[in-house]
């Protein structure tokens, strides 16, 4: 009865985040026999939860491997810094601190910031996990199960816009209160 450019749309507004209902009051603008009933068929028959599934699998693949090279990043040039700082501490031509002591304590913080990232960096426990394992005991209460279900697209939608920023793209700069 209903064309597969109909059920596509109704599929892409269901990734988007849109629930049932709402993608039925859309559509019934074109097609005004269609219920919420029925994009709930097309789903289940369609699969949509798994592509859904798939997408957020995907996403937490690309945040972790984004924190993964950030951390990388801040944990290079801490060393670098730290490196830069001995040399100023250590090398008489090198222009030397201010403050040998102030220099011996910004060195210090620098190393221990270093030894702190790389431990950081081999925990087993990755942040998109520790979200998991969250979600996962807040899913085993029933009528937080059901406040998620309903709300879980523009839960997700508000997260990509926290991390990712209104376009989609990384934040240029990242501001740490």
């Amino acid at each position: 009865m209903y064309n597969d450019s109909i059920k596509l749309r109704a599929k892409t507004l269901y990734l988007q985040g849109e629930n049932f209902e709402k993608i039925a009051k859309s559509l019934r603008k074109e097609y005004p026999k269609v219920t919420s009933n029925t994009v709930r068929g097309w789903s289940e028959k369609g699969k949509w939860d798994e592509s859904k599934k798939s997408i957020a699998q995907n996403q937490d693949k690309l945040i972790q491997e984004s924190h993964s090279k950030k951390a990388k990043d801040v944990l290079e040039k801490t060393m670098i810094l730290a490196e830069l700082t001995f040399q100023k501490l250590t090398d008489e031509k090198a222009p030397g601190m201010k403050s040998h002591e102030g220099g011996t304590y910004a060195w210090k913080a620098l190393v221990e910031l270093s030894l702190q990232l790389q431990r950081e960096q081999t925990k087993n426990v990755s942040p998109s996990e520790i979200i998991k394992t969250f979600f996962d005991i807040l899913n085993s209460f029933p009528t937080v199960k059901r406040e998620l279900d309903a709300n879980w697209n523009s839960i997700m939608r508000e997260v990509r816009i926290r991390l990712m920023g209104e376009d989609g793209n990384a934040p240029q700069e990242v501001v740490i209160k």
